[in-house]
Formats: C-alpha cells, structure tokens, sequence
C-alpha cells in the first residue's frame, strides 16, 4: 500500500468517516506485528506520558484547587494579610483591657 493511500485511510480511520472494508484493512494493518514488539526511545514515552497526563489535567481540573503560581502568591499574600489583621485587632483589644 501506498503511503499515501494509507494516509488517506489512516485519516479516514480516525475521523469514523471510513467504511467497513477500511475499517478492516486498518485494523488489520495495525493488528500484523509479525510476533513483534514494537520499543519506543524512554525520551518518547516520557514526553507522551507528560502530554497525556496535561490533556487529563486540563480537562478535569479545577482551578480553585490548582490555582496557577501567580494565583497562589495572592491568595498567600491575602492570607498573611489577614492573620496580620487578626494579631492586630487582638493586640489592640488586649491593650484597651
């Protein structure tokens, strides 16, 4: 087969837009290792892993809960603010006693 008859196959594939007789040749193609197994470099597999885990991250992630670094220095920097505040109003009303 062609490259790029199989391409064009492959894309169809993985649109749902092939017919059965694709279908089949596809899943055949992909099924034929041959009693291989394929390796893949750990660089590869590390980045794939990296991007997977990204795409679920962003898809399901709330962003109260993850909040990115520059929301989490303010939501720290509003908190120290308070428990300031809160010493503060305790100091001076221990003072007014």
């Amino acid at each position: 087969m062609q490259k790029r008859h199989l391409k064009h196959k492959l894309d169809l594939y993985l649109e749902g837009k092939a017919n059965t007789d694709v279908v089949q040749q596809v899943e055949e193609w992909l099924s034929d290792t041959k009693g291989r197994t394929p390796q893949f470099p750990e660089a590869l597999l590390l980045e794939e892993e990296r991007k997977i885990l990204a795409d679920i991250r962003s898809e399901t992630e709330y962003p109260l809960f993850y909040p990115s670094r520059g929301q989490r220095d303010m939501k720290q920097a509003i908190l120290v603010g308070v428990i300031v505040s809160c010493f503060f109003i305790l100091a001076l009303l221990l003072m007014h006693h």
